[in-house]
């Protein structure tokens, strides 16, 4: 793994007419394992948080310094297992929907947890469709795959699409909220390493506001 440092934090929890992130600006989140690698494998397409951001875009995912119990890897696994073996649940569904709906975007491929959960790291980053109030995030059941609305009982929700992954996650330190990448080239300079990511149940979230 490479080796960076991090820069400023955003500290409040709005950001007033909002933050629309692009790849190259560098915000950043850090998560604990293993919650961070399966926002990156795109598992987990929503990250809950007891605090609120006004923020849609890009956004860095780093995974925090702690190593994940090996016992809290199993049985996170394990929920993931049971409702995704849910299947989606609105009837009459196709893989492939109509434009605009909250649905599938492909196919869903098989369920591969990470190999390994590293920490202390940047991993990726994933496009944040927006930020939801629990209320929110309750209204889509029925319009998204349980897989996704089972995911947060917490206050505000990230919700997460397009995962992109580092072929080599940075080593760096990581910071509270939401924060910056620095230096500020660094971002544009990690973008160009970024891969595309299979994952096993791609959302499109249905939000009001353009992409």
């Amino acid at each position: 793994m490479g080796t960076a440092h991090a820069g400023g934090a955003m500290r409040s929890s709005a950001s007033g007419a909002g933050v629309v992130g692009r790849v190259e600006d560098g915000w950043t989140m850090t998560m604990h394992q293993p919650w961070a690698s399966l926002v990156m494998t795109g598992i987990k397409r929503a990250e809950g948080r007891v605090w609120g951001a006004d923020f849609r875009g890009w956004l860095w995912i780093h995974a925090g310094g702690k190593p994940p119990m090996q016992a809290d890897v199993e049985a996170i696994e394990a929920m993931y297992r049971e409702v995704y073996a849910e299947g989606d649940p609105r009837p009459g569904k196709a893989s492939l929907p109509a434009q605009g709906d909250a649905a599938l975007a492909a196919t869903p491929r098989p369920l591969r947890f990470p190999t390994s959960y590293p920490t202390g790291c940047l991993l990726g980053c994933v496009y944040i469709a927006g930020m939801a109030s629990n209320d929110e995030y309750q209204r889509l059941r029925g319009r998204l795959p349980p897989s996704v609305t089972a995911e947060s009982e917490s206050p505000f929700v990230f919700l997460c699409e397009r995962p992109r992954r580092l072929a080599s996650p940075v080593t760096m330190r990581g910071q509270h909220k939401l924060w910056r990448l620095a230096p500020r080239a660094a971002a544009a300079e990690y973008a160009a390493g970024l891969l595309p990511v299979e994952a096993p149940q791609p959302v499109c979230f249905p939000l009001d506001h353009a992409s």
